[in-house]
């Protein structure tokens, strides 16, 4: 088995977010409209969709909020109303 270690995590961008977001948006077009199905978090979803081999995937701006939607789809598959977990 062959590990490669990503040297982004340890490129200046990656310590500086603000200049990577910059960087991410200059390669947007202006007149884009942010929503809509050429909007570019279409793009970057169903880019991760056929990276993945999936049909469709949904872009979550945290992990606390992927987190909660996991949650709330496993319990609703689940048939509960309701979900708890513990507070770190």
């Amino acid at each position: 088995m062959v590990v490669r270690r990503s040297l982004f995590l340890h490129s200046d961008l990656h310590r500086r977010p603000h200049d990577m977001l910059r960087s991410m948006l200059a390669q947007v077009d202006p007149d884009t409209p942010p929503h809509g199905p050429d909007g570019p978090v279409a793009v970057l979803e169903r880019r991760m969709a056929s990276l993945l081999g999936k049909d469709e995937a949904l872009f979550f701006p945290s992990g606390t909020m992927a987190q909660q939607v996991a949650l709330r789809v496993h319990a609703d598959r689940r048939g509960r109303p309701a979900a708890t977990y513990r507070a770190t």
